[in-house]
Order: C-alpha cells, then structure tokens, then sequence
C-alpha cells in the first residue's frame, strides 16, 4: 500500500469507529429512556401494596404483573448487553429449516388469536452459525410478522435454495423510511406497542454472522430476505 492508500483506509476506519460509537451512546441513552417507563410502573405497584391501597385479594394478580414487567426489561437488557459485546454463542451445524419450523410453532397460537395461517416451504438447510442467534433472528422476523398482517391473512415463509424469505400482507412502507426501521427504539407514527429494539437486533446479529438480508415493499405487504449462501 502507498502512503495515499494507508491514510484512506485510517480514515475509513476512524468513520467507522466513530459511527459505532455513537451506536453505543445512542443505544444507552434510548435504553435508560425505555426502562424508565417500566420501573416507574413496577414502583408505583409495589409501593401501593407497601402502604395498603390495594386488596389483599388482589395481591397474586398485581404481583403477576410485576414479575412480567420485570421479566420484559431483563430480556431487554440482556439483548442490549448481547448486542454490544458481540456475543452470538458457540458456532456449530444448525439445520435451519427446523430451527424455522421450531419458532412458526411457538407463533401459530398468537397467530390464531388474529386469524392468521402460515403457509410454508421448508427444506433442510445445514450452516455453521450460532443457534441461538439464528434462533432470535426468526423470532423477531415472525413476530412482527405476526403483528403488522392483516387480519385474516397468510404469512408466507419458504427456506430453500439456501436463501430464507418471510411475507406478510400489510401496509407497505417506503424505501425511505425502511432503513429508520433498524434504529435502535425506532417507533412508527402511533406506534406505542414493543421497544423498537426487534429489527436493530436482527442487523446488528446477521451483519456479525456475515449474512447478507433485505427488506422490502412487496405484494401489498412487507418482505425479508436472508442469504445463508
């Protein structure tokens, strides 16, 4: 390399630590402002058991609300501090046509409750990858699936010719916009449910796993698109 080279390839570098940075101070501030929210919540829960507000009776159902707020926010961080450290677990061969398979089942419940079929294509597909990293992948890709589809509609999902393709029939968003959808607690107009943490998750693991993927206006809906080849 010649010294004009050298000096391009630093600055490069230097852009590009600088944009990890602000990664990281942008996703600790929107972290502390999500968990603000739910702390607050769990406080006034249990202060207004602590002083006697709430009915003896009604005690097992307030304290089921705590541990689920309080179980939201573990997973939360915990995706956080996986997320900034890098960490994807061990690499070994996972089939991902059955690792698919394996979150549709976990989703078909949710999906009943809004009248929503699955209609899949699946072969077996060996990678080397992590497990459980692929394993958060499909499930943020298929819940959010789930909850932009129209009601009464079909998710379709076909894993083959080692590429992955997930389509949901909803409302299509802009080229523009879709970039924006993987920032960290990015929210959509009127948008109050979720974290907005989903899709950052899902680029931050497939860009370490070195897997190229899309996502995209299609057919009246939205598609994603994973290379594993």
């Amino acid at each position: 390399l010649n010294l004009r080279q050298m000096i391009g390839r630093l600055e490069k570098e230097k852009g590009l630590i600088s944009k990890l940075e602000k990664e990281k101070v942008d996703l600790i501030r929107g972290a502390s402002h999500e968990l603000k929210t739910p702390l607050s919540s769990l406080h006034i829960m249990l202060e207004n058991m602590l002083i006697g507000t709430v009915r003896t009776e009604d005690y097992p159902e307030k304290l089921e609300a705590a541990i689920l707020v309080v179980e939201k926010m573990s997973k939360m961080i915990e995706q956080i501090l996986n997320t900034s450290q890098g960490d994807e677990g061990k690499k070994a061969k996972v089939d991902v046509g059955n690792l698919i398979q394996e979150v549709i089942l976990e989703y078909e419940l949710l999906a009943k409750t809004r009248e929503i079929a699955f209609e899949s294509r699946i072969s077996r597909m060996e990678i080397q990858t992590s497990q459980s990293a692929m394993r958060e992948v499909f499930s943020n890709l298929i819940s959010n699936a789930v909850k932009y589809a129209v009601e009464g509609s079909v998710i379709k999902i076909i894993c083959e010719k080692g590429k992955l393709s997930i389509w949901n029939k909803g409302e299509e968003i802009g080229a523009q916009e879709v970039p924006a959808l993987f920032d960290p607690f990015y929210r959509r107009d009127n948008e109050v449910e979720g974290n907005g943490m989903g899709l950052y998750f899902v680029k931050n693991i497939l860009t370490r796993l070195g897997l190229r993927y899309r996502f995209f206006a299609y057919k009246g809906g939205m598609k994603f698109e994973i290379w594993f080849k």
